[in-house]
């Protein structure tokens, strides 16, 4: 469908064809499904990152951001997030569990506010079989970075042999010691 295919020129970070978006624009918001309407949101903001723009209708983009904000708040918490999220605690990283962005957009598993740091736990679901990080993770992070975070991912695959604390307190550690303030 035509939000799928927005979606995929975002997750390659290329603007789409003028005929995809002119097939976007040419259907009414009713047309779309709830999925549909978030990737042509993250299609939208992918744009705006990019220093370009989607010309589609001002109804749809409202409610494909009406879509995209009714979900935001959609988060569940993993063992793995807890997990991350009791490492920073025994770090002394003063952080928000699923804290938002500036503009509300997005929640992020582990926000350090003052560093300006989104930590993602990021599971199986968001790596493809070659531990590849998945098109929508990737296109996740780019709209992170566009608010002005750096994100940390902290890939299931390298923290599941941490058996420690200790190890799990380093190798977290490791990971932020790029952001700390001199």
């Amino acid at each position: 469908n035509v939000a799928n295919a927005l979606f995929a020129f975002a997750v390659f970070d290329r603007s789409p064809p003028p005929a995809v978006v002119d097939a976007a624009a040419r259907l009414p918001g009713s047309d779309f499904s709830a999925e549909g309407l978030r990737q042509l949101f993250q299609a939208h903001l992918a744009e705006l990152a990019s220093g370009r723009s989607l010309d589609l209708p001002a109804e749809l983009l409202a409610r494909a951001e009406d879509a995209w904000r009714g979900d935001v708040d959609n988060t569940r918490m993993s063992n793995l997030h807890r997990d991350v999220a009791s490492t920073l605690d025994r770090l002394g990283e003063s952080h928000v569990v699923e804290g938002a962005t500036d503009d509300g957009l997005f929640r992020v598993d582990c926000l350090l506010a003052d560093r300006r740091v989104a930590v993602e736990a990021d599971g199986p679901s968001h790596y493809l079989a070659d531990r590849a990080p998945t098109g929508k993770t990737r296109l996740r992070r780019r709209l992170l970075e566009a608010r002005g975070l750096r994100v940390v991912s902290v890939p299931y695959f390298e923290w599941d042999p941490l058996t420690t604390d200790g190890a799990k307190d380093a190798y977290l550690a490791g990971l932020l010691a790029p952001s700390r303030p001199l």
